[in-house]
């Protein structure tokens, strides 16, 4: 980063809610308004701005027109709308991306926080976020109930200027502490920032179409569950108590408890419910609860909340919001849309054109008597709702199992590694558990036990889980003979992965240096520990600290660990290491970097990325470059050649998207 920067913080006023409609949206709406600005820069000149001095002069107009001149933000793309759209028509020069950094997207990528105030804590610095300020802020988008009038008195503007300030004291302290992006990760910032300011289309005529059947079915299951239980689907500890009664004891009603007791578990995580026999109208009373509270509800409005004036969405992914390096999803979730397909039997599904056309046309009781449940058909077909521009389509590529891939090739597991290109893998490993040749077509039961264990096992998952997860209606034992025949028939290599990886990143925070695993280079720099991994790019794990922790096996057995802090549900905890969890992070990362080479060349061939979900990217393009576009997504950067990483996309064209 230059030397020379300037720390910059806005505080606004809005009509709009910012969180459900995002900055875009948000700072092109008129009842949008600067309340404060203020600044600070590398040579110690600061300014506080109230709303009637934001004409352009003086030194903050000298850093605007010196290309030199970094602009630094917390959550820089809010600073970026409101300056490009309520400052440049104040007469200032718009400020590029390149001229701009953001410490949230280096607090991301360094496994730390994002939310300012809880930074500042975590980081210890000496500086703190003025909540009480936060809340005055906050508080003058809001009507007075006795005047109905906006605060805009002295006393209050200057107490926001002075908050506004404090703001860019703590921004300031946070850049000196995190510094810069580390290697190529600028770039991939600077690539999100483009992928979310060209936005995708919504198609607005779909969306009202389906909210119109969402109407059309909510009050009629709402008054089928007061029927059933006596209640409405909000009370949840009534509906617990009743459950009770019933011969349901449930402690909780999350969807992923409710996803057990339904049997509808296959893509949770945290599977904390019984196995229980459910009367049906018990099952049923559940059933309308999630839909009720679903996608369907709850995605429709957020599309519509989020669209600009042009029928874009922008700002709907979050650059290192998930694992190590990946995107999370913001606004709409695009990285959360249910399943897709509705079944329609004999193991079909509707196919996407004819779910779509039955939902434009906005009727719930035609859409039941294809489909079944209007308000699944609906959460089903949420992602259609996103369209290319007329004279252009959509090119959607995705990796094939690619974790499963590469952390067999990380292993030196090629004979495993072969599977994939040569033949079916899940047939492979089913093999190897049930002892007799599987075929897709003759035991796709069994096929899928073998999917499981491949996509489940790679990072130390032990049989309990896996019987949880995968298969609670077999044995312990059946449980034990999946684990067993993974780690020592299928691919005896990966646990030696595990705990070589974990040795290398103990004997890192016990011993200090710099200690490798396999092109995998962990060591201490300042307040983390840092794991270099093939592709050159480094994970942060914070404050690591030394432990002895006992074996799950064996109480008595205490072996040295180490630990380290982070940010998980909502919380800032600290987390054992250990090493399929070390190597599930490893190969995410490989993954992602994976992802993002192949992004790069997208840009570089002309294909602009609308959006990026998992191991998937979704380009728009003028016109079919199918071939082209599968080239790209199958190539490889040299690291992923050297670990003999094979790479497969499953890729389509569509001008709606879908999977």
């Amino acid at each position: 980063m230059s030397k020379k920067w300037v720390v910059i913080d806005f505080e606004t006023a809005s009509g709009l809610d910012l969180k459900k409609v995002g900055s875009y949206v948000y700072s092109e709406h008129p009842t949008t308004e600067i309340t404060a600005l203020a600044w600070r820069d590398n040579a110690g000149d600061a300014g506080a701005l109230d709303p009637a001095r934001l004409a352009p002069e003086g030194i903050l107009l000298a850093h605007v027109l010196d290309p030199a001149t970094i602009f630094v933000a917390h959550n820089a793309p809010f600073e970026r709308a409101v300056w490009r759209n309520l400052m440049v028509p104040r007469g200032w020069s718009d400020i590029p991306i390149e001229r701009w950094h953001d410490t949230m997207a280096v607090a991301l990528m360094k496994g730390l926080p994002a939310k300012l105030e809880i930074l500042a804590r975590a980081i210890k610095l000496d500086n703190h976020k003025d909540m009480a300020g936060s809340a005055l802020a906050i508080s003058l988008s809001k009507f007075n109930k006795k005047t109905n009038a906006l605060d805009r008195t002295p006393e209050t503007m200057e107490k926001v200027l002075d908050y506004c300030a404090q703001d860019v004291a703590v921004e300031v302290e946070a850049l000196k502490y995190l510094g810069n992006f580390q290697g190529g990760e600028r770039k991939v910032w600077e690539l999100d920032q483009r992928i979310n300011d060209y936005g995708i289309r919504i198609d607005d005529a779909y969306v009202r179409a389906a909210q119109k059947i969402v109407d059309q079915s909510v009050p009629q299951l709402v008054k089928e569950f007061n029927q059933i239980t006596g209640f409405n689907p909000t009370q949840g500890e009534k509906i617990k108590g009743w459950l009770h009664l019933e011969g349901v004891p449930v402690t909780s009603l999350n969807k992923e408890t409710v996803a057990r007791l339904l049997g509808e578990d296959e893509d949770v995580e945290i599977l904390d419910a019984p196995t229980l026999e459910i009367p049906d109208h018990c099952r049923r009373a559940l059933k309308i609860r999630g839909l009720a509270a679903g996608a369907a509800v709850k995605k429709l409005p957020a599309m519509l909340a989020c669209q600009g004036a042009d029928g874009r969405a922008r700002g709907l992914l979050q650059y290192h919001g998930a694992g190590p390096g990946r995107w999370a999803g913001r606004i709409l979730q695009p990285h959360n849309f249910p399943r897709a397909g509705v079944d329609v039997g004999d193991n079909q599904t509707a196919r996407p054109d004819e779910l779509v056309a039955a939902i434009i046309g906005g009727d719930s009781n035609f859409l039941r008597m294809v489909y079944g449940e209007p308000l699944e058909a609906i959460a089903a077909g949420l992602r259609h709702a996103l369209v290319a521009d007329d004279d252009k389509t959509f090119l959607i590529g995705d990796f094939a199992q690619i974790e499963a891939r590469i952390v067999l090739a990380l292993a030196g597991q090629y004979d495993a590694v072969e599977t994939f290109v040569t033949g079916d893998p899940y047939c492979a490993m089913a093999e190897k558990i049930f002892h007799h040749p599987v075929t897709k077509k003759e035991h796709p039961e069994k096929r899928q036990t073998g999917k499981n264990t491949i996509l489940g096992c790679g990072f130390g998952m032990g049989h309990v889980t896996f019987r949880s997860r995968y298969a609670h209606k077999e044995t312990v034992e059946f449980a034990k003979s999946c684990i067993e025949a993974y780690r020592k028939d299928f691919a005896p290599k990966v646990p030696e992965l595990w705990y070589g990886i974990e040795r290398a990143s103990m004997r890192a925070v016990w011993e200090g240096g710099a200690h490798h695993y396999n092109g995998i280079l962990y060591q201490v720099e300042g307040p983390w520990l840092t794991c270099r991994i093939p592709s050159g790019r480094k994970l942060w794990y914070f404050e690591p600290r030394q432990e002895r922790r006992a074996m799950p096996w064996d109480e008595k057995d205490v072996r040295p660990s180490w630990s380290h802090m982070t940010f998980k549900a909502g919380q800032w905890i600290r987390r054992d290491a250990y090493g399929g969890l070390l190597t599930e992070n490893v190969v995410q990362a490989m993954a992602r970097d994976l992802l993002v080479s192949n992004m790069f060349l997208c840009e570089r061939e002309g294909l602009p990325i609308v959006l990026t979900v998992h191991d998937e990217v979704v380009v728009e393009s003028i016109q079919s470059r199918m071939s082209e576009f599968e080239d790209i997504m199958k190539s490889r950067p040299q690291w992923a050649v050297d670990y003999r990483i094979p790479v497969a996309v499953e890729c389509m064209e569509s001008g709606r998207y879908r999977k």
